[in-house]
């Protein structure tokens, strides 16, 4: 990722398109940055856009100038998860219980 720390717009489109455009529920991706402080406030300034449109934009781990990003749906994610069969597969690892 060219720029310090920030994700273009084109990179989201060729990264997330399914989770976009509604057909995923979510994309992972890696990015090299510069900067981890200006990569948080991009993805800050990210997640001030798509909010509103049910997207949401998570840095799942930062190593040696890469980090890896999560763009999902938080309610289909949370659809999916209380699906019986993601419940049991959860609840074998340990992951059991409902929130």
């Amino acid at each position: 990722m060219n720029g310090g720390g920030r994700m273009s717009e084109e990179l989201l489109v060729k990264h997330c398109s399914p989770t976009l455009a509604g057909i995923k529920t979510g994309n992972l991706f890696s990015v090299n940055f510069d900067n981890a402080d200006e990569l948080r406030a991009c993805v800050r300034d990210w997640n001030r856009m798509l909010s509103p449109k049910g997207l949401r934009i998570m840095p799942m781990r930062f190593n040696d100038g890469r980090a890896l990003i999560y763009v999902y749906r938080p309610s289909r994610l949370s659809k999916d998860l209380s699906e019986s069969l993601a419940e049991d597969m959860l609840d074998s690892f340990g992951y059991g219980g409902k929130t």
